[in-house]
């Protein structure tokens, strides 16, 4: 009976949470969007006492005329009112067009002083700040919301799942009734009882300790005395707070605000404390892993929530100094941490991914703490030098202390980089060193042939990395339909296993196998449960690529009955990918049918080849650039190449392999990194000269390509570099097929200037030559393949043909000219299948 009371209560609460926070944010929104629009005084004030407001921060542009006030002076009146505290808040936090007068007085010196202050648009610092804050504050209200009633939903009849989801409930009200900002002038419209509905969130709020406590007390399993005495524990639990509220409803005790504060620190502390022990004593590993990721990510949370009343009750004078800007925010950063505190509890609840979660709440901790060193850092060292350095050295002006915090501004991040990496190599060099290690083997392991010895080796890597007991590689077949182990015996897992299926999703990320079972995110036959307590699986590695399973790595329990650490998850996660090309790479390699081995090769060409040839064509000065390729095989030895040499200069190349295949396109890319070093592409190289040499450069990729090639293996190779500030063009022809100038008048030239093909004689000198070109001129460049494209009459396309049809379609842009010489060649060979590859290169001069 109670229990059903317990969850109508929480669904009761749930809705009218839903509904009071959506109400509530559409009139923070509101209050947003009029204070975008409204004037607004920059000074700010605070109460002295019970009947006096004090200035607290000025804003010189506030006031039409001096004499201004200075802090801690106490304003008499505001307008044709005393200056009562909440006057300043109705008189300029509220809707009303910027340019407003209002005159005040005030207190300086013993005299009383008139002035008038005018509102002013609000900064965009202000903006920007107060809407940070107010989207910060609905992002953690809702999180709290949405995984209290996500929790709540999955399971109703847990009393750890409804302690969690009053907890969360209790934090959501918290955001809103913990900080108030006096701008209540500025909304759209009011929401009737306000008054009542947020000092009964606030009461809500104040037992989030309670609830707390409660938690801790059942999660992730009940304590004995709690199951032995339950009605016991909950009258200790709540009881004391029920009671000093009701004291406090009907009497005045000064210190009793102090007394529920430290009443709730203590419950907080003792919710620790049992997670803390009750971590300690666990044996079972995922009950581990749930507590120290509430730790980790609820811990940090807590913790700012109990040191910001202090710090303000310790610090309470420096922080009404402040500006708002500060004020804003720290309240920022707080909020921030808290948001980790229902991500970590969703997370925990699930049972899914709790050292990956663990390990980034870890990772971002290092570096909340790194930057926060820095920038105190930086604000002492700021500080000395501007009050102290310059004081010293009798300079007035403020502008080296602009250039010193710009400095520093520029050097933060470099810093915070490489402090963070320091900081790791110090505290964990141990997972330093093993992710390199096995970071060493698998690109090692690209060139090995030995299946087996490669296995075995991985096999001990990864045994010796994570200390486990065990490493079973497993692999999808050559049919595709079901997976074995890399010495082919047979596995009970097929495509269709909801194993496999929920593993496909997970991209390469590391899982554990007692999270996939009890977070029921997937099913296991009893034939795969047999085959993974034999292999002794704890944790399972997808090996994905493009997008693809293709195998897994079962990896067994830690040594010394140790569970695994979220730095094991990052090593596995970081070694994800390259396990699986060394994987698919060894599998290729292999293949003992001759034609499995041929098409590996052709793929591995086919990507070097994809990735030589220029994706898009850049836009360059003073020309119109289009390419196109044919290719009769998988894998061609065209190739052509559209170089930004600099801002204005452009280069391009064509070159033609002889042969087919794999081998043409591997040397071929061994000409254009060639050509793209040369010329400076991808390197600290830079010709600040106008007279780049490319006869020297062929020359050298000429001797490279002698002493890397086999004896049968030839290039013809053309390149040149146009320069529009003089509109010439300078090239080199390497034995390529005669490249095409032709003239706007029909004048058509050939590309002869240069040498012998590439890679036939080792020192071979060749020349450059230099034309002039005009507007409206093509330079034309192919290989042969379109000129000894065949008829079906064995009649080939030749090079008059070529020359015949640019000129007469000089006008045509580059893309329409290719495109219809396709479509020639296509007709002329009567749509037969291309003999050889084709490339074509256009460029108009404009």
């Amino acid at each position: 009976m109670m229990s059903n009371l317990i969850k109508i209560l929480i669904y009761i609460i749930a809705v009218l949470l839903i509904l009071i926070f959506g109400l509530y944010y559409t009139r923070e929104a509101t209050i947003l969007v009029n204070f975008k629009i409204s004037g607004v005084a920059g000074s700010d004030v605070s109460a002295a006492g019970d009947s006096a407001i004090i200035f607290q921060s000025i804003d010189t542009s506030d006031f039409v005329t001096t004499p201004y006030p200075s802090l801690g002076d106490t304003i008499l009146t505001i307008g044709d009112s005393a200056a009562l505290p909440g006057a300043w808040s109705q008189t300029f936090n509220k809707t009303s067009p910027p340019g407003r007068e209002v005159p005040i007085s005030f207190k300086h010196a013993g005299d009383t002083v008139r002035t008038i202050l005018r509102t002013h648009s609000a900064s965009a610092e202000q903006f920007y700040s107060i809407g940070a804050l107010i989207t910060l504050r609905l992002l953690i209200s809702l999180s709290y919301l949405a995984v209290g009633i996500w929790a709540f939903l999955k399971r109703p009849d847990s009393g750890a799942v409804r302690a969690l989801a009053l907890f969360c409930f209790a934090m959501g009200s918290f955001t809103i009734t913990g900080v108030r900002m006096e701008m209540d002038g500025f909304a759209a419209f009011n929401i009737p009882l306000m008054s009542g509905i947020l000092n009964n969130l606030g009461i809500l709020a104040i037992f989030f300790g309670a609830f707390w406590l409660n938690l801790q007390i059942l999660f992730p399993s009940p304590r004995t005395f709690a199951q032995k005495y339950p009605v016991a524990t909950y009258v200790i639990i709540y009881a004391p707070l029920i009671l000093m509220l009701i004291v406090a409803n009907f009497l005045e005790i000064r210190l009793l605000g102090y007394i529920i504060l430290t009443l709730i620190g203590l419950q907080i502390g003792l919710g620790f404390y049992f997670l803390g022990r009750n971590y300690a004593r666990t044996r079972e590993p995922l009950e581990k892993r749930q507590i120290r990721l509430v730790l980790w990510g609820t811990g940090a949370g807590m913790t700012g929530l109990l040191v910001l009343p202090i710090l303000a009750f310790l610090a309470g004078d420096w922080v009404r100094q402040q500006p708002q800007i500060v004020i804003i925010g720290i309240l920022i950063a707080i909020f921030l941490v808290l948001l980790l505190s229902p991500l970590s509890f969703a997370y925990a609840f699930g049972k899914y991914r709790l050292l990956e979660v663990e390990g980034r709440i870890r990772r971002g901790t290092r570096h909340l703490l790194v930057t926060l060193f820095l920038l105190t850092t930086f604000y002492v060292f700021v500080y000395f030098f501007s009050e102290i350095f310059l004081e010293f050295a009798g300079i007035e002006s403020r502008t080296p202390v602009l250039f010193v915090a710009l400095a520093l501004a520029v050097g933060f991040a470099p810093t915070q980089k490489k402090l963070s990496s320091l900081l790791e190599n110090r505290i964990f060099p141990e997972r330093v060193r093993l992710r390199e290690m096995l970071n060493d083997y698998l690109r090692q392991s690209l060139s090995t042939t030995d299946k087996e010895a490669f296995w075995r080796e991985l096999e001990n890597r990864f045994r010796m990395a994570l200390k486990v007991d065990a490493v079973t590689p497993v692999l999808r077949s050559a049919g595709g339909g079901h997976f074995v182990h890399w010495n082919g015996d047979k596995t009970p897992f097929t495509n269709e296993s909801p194993f496999i299926i929920s593993i496909s999703r997970l991209g390469g990320r590391p899982i554990l196998r007692d999270e996939l079972e009890a977070g029921r995110l997937t099913e296991f036959s009893s034939a795969e449960k047999e085959w993974m307590d034999r292999n002794q699986v704890a944790l399972v590695l997808p090996m994905v690529l493009r997008s693809e399973l293709i195998g897994f790595m079962g990896i067994g329990l830690k040594s010394e009955n140790k569970d695994f650490e979220p730095a094991d998850m990052e090593i596995l996660k970081s070694l994800a990918y390259q396990t699986a090309v060394a994987a698919e790479n060894i599998t290729l390699l292999e293949e003992s049918a001759e034609k499995k081995r041929l098409e590996a090769e052709m793929s591995i060409a086919r990507r070097v080849q994809e990735g030589m040839l220029p994706q898009t064509i850049p836009s360059r000065p003073g020309l119109q650039i289009a390419a196109l390729s044919r290719f009769c095989t998988e894998v061609a030895g065209d190739y052509f190449d559209v170089i930004e040499h600099d801002a204005a200069r452009t280069v391009l190349a064509i070159g033609d392999v002889s042969g087919k295949g794999a081998g043409a396109a591997l040397l071929m890319s061994n000409v254009q990194a060639s050509l793209r070093t040369a010329i400076g592409v991808g390197t600290y190289y830079v010709d600040t000269g106008a007279n780049i040499s490319l006869a020297e450069i062929v020359a050298k990729i000429n001797r490279l390509i002698y002493r890397n090639s086999q004896p049968e293996q030839f290039i013809t190779f053309f390149v040149a570099l146009f320069d529009p500030e003089n509109c010439t063009l300078k090239y080199v022809n390497a034995g390529h097929n005669p490249p095409l100038v032709v003239r706007r008048n029909g004048q058509c030239e050939e590309l002869l200037s240069g040498g012998i093909l590439l890679g036939a004689v080792p020192d071979m000198a060749y020349e450059e030559e230099v034309i002039s070109l005009n507007d409206g001129d093509l330079i034309f460049m192919y290989t042969d393949g379109l000129s000894e494209s065949t008829s079906p009459q064995d009649e080939m396309f030749g090079e008059e043909r070529i020359k015949n049809f640019l000129c007469a379609n000089i006008e045509q842009t580059p893309d329409n000219l290719l495109q219809l010489l396709e479509d020639e060649v296509a007709r002329f060979g009567g749509n037969l299948p291309l003999a050889d590859d084709f490339t074509l290169l256009a460029a108009k001069v404009k």
